[in-house]
């Protein structure tokens, strides 16, 4: 098998370290012990763990699976990310009259999980998801929509954290 000068081909592990690799990785996840007392049990330094641990993950011994509650729809949420370049998505699943209803619900937990206490959203135009998202938000407890009945002709508005 040709290499490239300077580059190392991958060892493949014998069966003793493959053990060993498995019973640092079974240790870790699924035992919940942490590398600086597997480091000491098993008399490695740590620096040793910590590269078993990724060579473990790179062998397929330990593998990665996320499993997709029910409502949550990360595939779809990453495609349109990428697509329209945005910085975060939220899909929500929704009957047709309810779509105005859940859109405020999620955008309403969605700012209160993003926005700290004092941070102030500026409304200039509203609709139906708009008022829903501020109805949420206050009936929550997380927020206040403050408006003037002035502002509110103007279709302004501000919710404060």
């Amino acid at each position: 098998m040709p290499t490239t000068p300077g580059r190392r081909t991958a060892r493949v592990p014998g069966l003793d370290e493959l053990r060993l690799l498995t019973k640092v990785a079974r240790l870790y996840h699924e035992k919940g012990v942490r590398q600086p007392q597997i480091a000491e049990t098993l008399k490695l330094s740590q620096a040793r763990v910590s590269r078993m641990l990724k060579q473990a993950e790179s062998l397929g011994i330990v593998t990665t699976v996320i499993t997709m509650p029910p409502g949550v729809h990360g595939d779809l949420e990453d495609q349109l990310q990428a697509h329209y370049g945005l910085r975060d998505v939220v899909v929500v699943d929704a009957e047709p009259a309810e779509v105005r209803a859940a859109l405020g619900a999620a955008t309403a937990a969605y700012l209160g999980i993003t926005l700290t206490r004092g941070h102030v959203v500026g409304i200039t135009s509203w609709s139906e998801s708009v008022l829903a998202a501020g109805d949420a938000a206050c009936a929550g407890g997380r927020a206040t929509l403050q408006a003037h009945r002035r502002s509110i002709e103007r279709g302004r508005a501000a919710l404060r954290v």
